[in-house]
């Protein structure tokens, strides 16, 4: 796969859960909650929810692969629904974010990431959204020609500076952590840190 990578890692997925509902899922049920919750961005297809402040047992994977964290963001996708295509920023920068480690919470096997190369894809002007976290296409439609999928079945390295999004084809909420780590690392760089991990997972368990 080009633009995505599963990681052979362990990670306390009741713990999330757990965290998840305490400090995110009760909001869903409240709609003025979330429109009072500066945390929280409300879409059409998604909650897009800043998780810096929780304490998710993710230190194992973060002292894996020496992440300097720089943010964490929850992703819900909406039932039956497809987030816009984008391509992730760093805020306030002009620079993209190549890459991000997601970790499933909940559903995660609902839906799909897929990815869109400019190669086969006209996006136009590309505008800045969501407060300068992402650039989208300039038309919105669903023409465009995709390269990649995957499921998020495990904690997995995603490429974000491709045009990408998340599918929902199912009546439940699909809900993701996302860790983003220091955008001078580089997709290449950080790519290279997990099939070296994964490799010598694969060599001890042989």
């Amino acid at each position: 796969m080009k633009y995505s990578a599963p990681i052979d890692i362990d990670y306390d997925a009741a713990t999330m859960l757990s965290l998840y509902e305490k400090h995110i899922g009760h909001y869903l049920n409240d709609p003025q909650a979330i429109r009072d919750n500066p945390a929280f961005i409300n879409a059409y297809t998604s909650y897009l929810i800043n998780g810096s402040d929780i304490d998710w047992p993710i230190d194992n994977i973060v002292n894996a692969f020496g992440i300097d964290v720089d943010t964490i963001k929850v992703f819900i996708t909406k039932p039956n629904k497809k987030l816009f295509l984008h391509r992730d920023k760093v805020a306030n920068k002009e620079e993209l974010r190549q890459w991000a480690i997601n970790v499933p919470i909940l559903n995660s096997k609902c839906g799909y990431n897929e990815w869109f190369e400019d190669k086969d894809n006209n996006f136009g002007n590309e505008q800045v959204v969501h407060g300068g976290v992402a650039t989208m296409p300039q038309g919105l439609h669903d023409n465009y020609i995709l390269a990649e999928s995957c499921v998020l079945d495990r904690v997995t390295l995603l490429r974000t500076d491709v045009m990408h999004r998340a599918r929902n084809d199912t009546d439940k909420l699909r809900v993701v952590l996302s860790i983003r780590g220091n955008p001078s690392i580089s997709w290449k760089e950080i790519l290279e840190k997990v099939n070296e991990y994964n490799s010598k997972r694969n060599s001890c368990s042989s």
